[in-house]
């Protein structure tokens, strides 16, 4: 509860119930259920509309990793298979192939890059709006995979 929400509370429950109020005893309490009621259809809109991006982020497709060992075979050598599936179906502990300028819903760990030494580029969003471009590093322990 807001502190304003709070004070208004307070002093609606001092009015109703003395006789010290300088106005009448229920001048301030049906204001103060109406800014409820605004606030409460007002933060239950923004939780419909964060709820509807979410299903949109997480039925979003990637390619994860299929966990057998069979591989196609290719003029280059053997290639992993990979499975489209939404995001809301991984689980710890599966590899994801993640494509240039891909959005990413979840934290992941880097064990491979395109590029040589590993690097890659992040662009962060935050949730107050704020986005950043970061760089990082792909474990140094994965990148010969």
């Amino acid at each position: 509860m807001r502190v304003a929400n709070f004070y208004f509370l307070l002093i609606s429950i001092l009015q109703i119930s003395t006789q010290l109020s300088p106005t009448g005893r229920w001048s301030t309490f049906p204001v103060l259920v109406l800014v409820l009621v605004i606030q409460a259809c007002k933060d239950a809109y923004e939780d419909l509309k964060r709820y509807r991006s979410d299903r949109i982020v997480n039925n979003r497709k990637v390619l994860r990793l299929i966990p057998n060992h069979h591989h196609v075979t290719s003029a280059a050598g053997t290639e992993p298979n990979f499975l489209t599936v939404p995001w809301k179906s991984l689980r710890v502990g599966d590899l994801v192939k993640v494509m240039k300028n891909e959005n990413i819903p979840a934290d992941l760990i880097a064990i491979k890059s395109s590029y040589a030494d590993g690097s890659l580029f992040v662009e962060t969003s935050q949730l107050d709006g704020e986005s950043s471009l970061k760089i990082r590093q792909a474990v140094p322990q994965t990148m010969s995979i």
